[in-house]
């Protein structure tokens, strides 16, 4: 009797949370946040992007550059922006990233993956209105188990072009790693 009386309260909480879980999906997103700025912000680079990659192999050395294509999507109803990078190299390379916005808290959230990393780079930041400049704060753990605190700027010069900055601390130094130069196409 025991057992049938998990089993039953074990299916109605299971059916309780697909209720709740299947109102929550199906619910639209209240005006508030589908139409705040942070969200309008992000629609505005939705299309598609020629992207000049500028990647620090060896301190004390001129990068490597090469060029590329970046495809942004507003994806979500709106609620994130994802980015599909491909870059022509001596090895192909390909990433996706979301960012999105919270309006309560005016915090941005970008999360990048890529061939290279082993997991996903979660960041957090905020959006500098005087100098038009998105600043996030992370960090990521490399195949060898070293977590390395990250940084990343997102500047935008006009409508058709932005700049991203990514940055590595390791043993103590800020390094730029990367930088990726849009063109609107």
């Amino acid at each position: 009797m025991k057992t049938l009386h998990v089993a039953v309260l074990t299916l109605v909480l299971a059916a309780g949370t697909h209720a709740i879980a299947a109102a929550n999906v199906s619910s639209p997103l209240p005006d508030a946040i589908a139409q705040d700025d942070g969200h309008r912000q992000l629609a505005e680079f939705a299309g598609l992007w020629t992207v000049r990659q500028s990647l620090w192999l060896d301190a004390g050395k001129p990068p490597q550059i090469d060029p590329g294509t970046a495809l942004f999507t507003p994806v979500l109803g709106g609620r994130q922006l994802q980015q599909d990078l491909r870059v022509s190299s001596r090895e192909p390379f390909q990433a996706l990233g979301y960012i999105g916005y919270d309006p309560r808290t005016h915090i941005y959230v970008t999360i990048w993956m890529d061939l290279h990393l082993a997991n996903p780079l979660l960041m957090r930041g905020r959006y500098d209105v005087a100098d038009r400049t998105y600043r996030f704060s992370g960090e990521t753990t490399f195949d060898d188990g070293q977590t390395v605190p990250t940084r990343e700027e997102f500047h935008r010069i006009d409508a058709d072009h932005f700049i991203v900055r990514y940055f590595e601390t390791r043993g103590g130094r800020e390094a730029l790693v990367v930088e990726l130069a849009y063109s609107r196409r």
